[in-house]
């Protein structure tokens, strides 16, 4: 299978790409590299992928999910058979002195890829991250995927649940 794996270059990321090479799929990973983690570490990421020993499976991209000419481009070669979105502007504390970026990152380049996957008529596989966070000040621990998130605290959390 042919994979598209957007955060590729995060801690998650890097290594959902090793699984995935490592069962023998081709992976096409994006990541902005945004530095609100450090680069050099997301970098070095991407390298120890790359060094993995699994030569013309991988290719990495400086791709920013909002960019939608540079995630045109990713649908006009050969198609892919999965999505799997890690990408996100993280940061609980972050998100409260710039809303605007966490909505314009995890809400409006969800959608940009959505938009694309949905043009090109790929894939139907489509696989999402989200956050703990979105389950705000629930009292019950650990969280279950059948808890209400609906009463976000942060807008990392509320860019994470809005629908796109």
């Amino acid at each position: 299978m042919r994979f598209l794996l957007t955060g590729a270059a995060g801690f998650i990321g890097s290594h959902v790409a090793d699984a995935l090479l490592a069962e023998g799929h081709e992976v096409v990973g994006i990541d902005n590299l945004d530095p609100y983690y450090d680069v050099a570490r997301k970098e070095a990421n991407v390298a120890e992928v790359e060094g993995a020993g699994h030569p013309g499976r991988f290719e990495f991209r400086r791709t920013d999910i909002r960019d939608a000419d540079g995630m045109q481009g990713l649908y006009d070669g050969q198609p892919f058979d999965s999505v799997v979105h890690l990408a996100a502007m993280a940061g609980v504390r972050n998100s409260i002195d710039h809303p605007d970026l966490y909505w314009s990152v995890n809400v409006d380049g969800t959608r940009n890829l959505l938009e694309k996957l949905v043009v090109s008529d790929q894939p139907r596989n489509f696989v999402f991250a989200s956050t703990s966070s979105v389950y705000g000040a629930t009292k019950q621990i650990p969280f279950v995927e059948s808890d209400p998130c609906d009463r976000p605290m942060v807008p990392y959390s509320a860019s994470k649940r809005a629908p796109s």
